[in-house]
């Protein structure tokens, strides 16, 4: 079987393998060069903070401290004055080895604090005559009695620093013991790590893949929801998922529903113009009246593939707009007049509310063209209902809104209508209709970066909003004049 160097699984569990061993490396190495360093520097401290109790005893006439140093803790402790005189040294209290207590070389320390040293340290690598003491630490300290006349006493304590090679070896061993397990068990839990992080990835990916190959619906759920990054991935491409089957069923009804618009003008074209070949066509009168329908009808097919080729246009990022400055009052109340005629066939009466000459900075054509499409949808929608477009200026901009009180929109078609392909419920709409005329409308309103919207309720009608910028007019000549 052939390993990828790449997968994720095998760098999981490499990872985690060196880590360990970088760890016990370092114990390791810690244990051979630090360890003998830091045992004998820590005895040290200890054999000097005892010191200074026994030095501060002796100051009040309290030999006990030393003696009971010298019983419990595995010390040899010998006190002497200036002359060699001994005041203390272990006898029958001490229950050691007379070897381990007679076979210390204190000379070179004696010699030193004699020579006026306050303190003297030295390690010995063997005790002479013992057979017990390998390594030794021997602590001397001069105590001032009587500095005038040159009296002094003389603290030696001496450490055996033997328990620190067999505490070496012992510690070595477990360490043996301990590596072994720590690699064989860091192994076992990398690998089952690795599998339990890579096998939900390997299983989104053969979703995916299944995705790729064109199934819709296809499921996401892992299962294992331990990993918060793999269940926002997971929910992702679920999401994912949910949209494209959604946009498919969406693409079916627009060729449906584009299919049928171009078959009925078709059909009618066809029929007219037979028509017009078989029997109308020696009366003037009936022939211009067939090929007036053919004209409508051909038309018609044309607005049709215009939206469509506007609506590609502009999702491909082929359309760039021309701003400037222009009065959003005029230009809905052209569109207000240009649709009257429209929502008259069905007596809707279109009206403007505007407060004042509201100025906007964006592509008028574009606005008209988004005016028209809120307009024509509303006049379809509303069913003879009343239609009221409405400009205002607001702080944050010019707001435009088309307001009719036709049956509303259901909620859950609130989010969908701007989408591309999106054809609203059918028993609310009258005539034929692509949804395209929204989707461009959303295309053009991105285009502008404004904020729009849509409030709908059922049985009370729908508002369309959209807010653009505020006009950039330069000061006029008088303000100039006066400024």
């Amino acid at each position: 079987m052939k390993i990828d160097g790449k997968s994720l699984k095998l760098r999981l569990w490499g990872s985690f393998a060196l880590f360990t061993i970088l760890i016990l490396a370092m114990i390791w190495g810690m244990q051979i060069l630090l360890f003998r360093t830091y045992y004998e520097e820590m005895k040290t401290r200890e054999v000097v903070r005892m010191a200074d109790d026994i030095v501060e005893g002796y100051a009040q006439l309290d030999l006990w401290r030393m003696i009971s140093y010298s019983r419990s803790d595995d010390v040899f402790i010998r006190l002497e004055t200036e002359t060699g005189l001994v005041l203390y040294t272990p006898g029958a209290e001490n229950q050691r080895p007379t070897v381990f207590v007679e076979n210390w070389d204190l000379s070179e320390a004696r010699a030193a604090l004699q020579a006026g040293e306050t303190s003297y340290r030295s390690i010995t690598s063997h005790v002479e005559g013992s057979t017990m003491l390998d390594r030794g630490l021997i602590y001397g300290r001069r105590i001032e009695i009587s500095p005038h006349e040159d009296r002094y006493a003389m603290l030696f304590i001496c450490a055996p620093l033997a328990p620190a090679e067999s505490t070496m070896q012992i510690l070595t061993q477990m360490l043996v013991y301990v590596s072994i397990m720590s690699v064989i068990i860091s192994l076992l839990i990398s690998f089952f790590l690795a599998k339990r992080i890579t096998g939900p990835l390997v299983d989104l990916t053969a979703s995916a893949r299944r995705l790729a190959d064109g199934e819709t619906g296809v499921s996401f759920d892992v299962g294992d929801r331990r990993y918060t990054e793999i269940n926002e991935l997971a929910d992702t491409l679920d999401h994912a998922s949910q949209e494209l089957a959604k946009t498919e069923e969406l693409q079916k009804d627009l060729i449906a529903n584009v299919s049928h618009d171009i078959r009925t003008p078709l059909t009618m074209v066809r029929s007219y113009a037979e028509m017009v070949r078989d029997l109308s066509g020696d009366d003037p009168e009936k022939r211009n009246a067939h090929l007036g329908v053919i004209i409508d009808e051909a038309d018609r097919m044309d607005a049709l593939v215009q939206d469509m080729l506007t609506l590609s246009r502009m999702q491909s990022g082929a359309v760039e707009l021309e701003l400037r400055d222009f009065s959003l009052t005029q230009t809905a109340s052209d569109m207000v007049e240009h649709c009257r005629p429209l929502g008259a066939q069905d007596g809707a009466l279109i009206s403007l509310e505007a407060q004042g000459d509201c100025r906007a900075h964006g592509d008028e054509p574009r606005i008209r063209q988004v005016l028209t499409n809120l307009i024509s949808n509303a006049l379809r929608y509303a069913a003879g209902a009343p239609v009221t477009v409405r400009v205002e200026e607001r702080q944050e901009g010019i707001y435009c809104a088309v307001e009719d009180r036709g049956p509303g929109i259901p909620e859950e078609d609130l989010e969908q209508i701007w989408k591309r392909y999106y054809r609203s419920s059918a028993n609310l709409s009258r005539g034929e209709g692509t949804g395209l005329g929204l989707a461009i409308t959303r295309e053009i309103l991105d285009l502008h970066k404004s904020r729009f919207g849509v409030r709908s309720r059922l049985g009370e009608g729908s508002t369309f909003w959209f807010m653009l910028d505020k006009a950039k007019e330069e000061p006029h000549e008088d303000q100039h004049q006066r400024a």
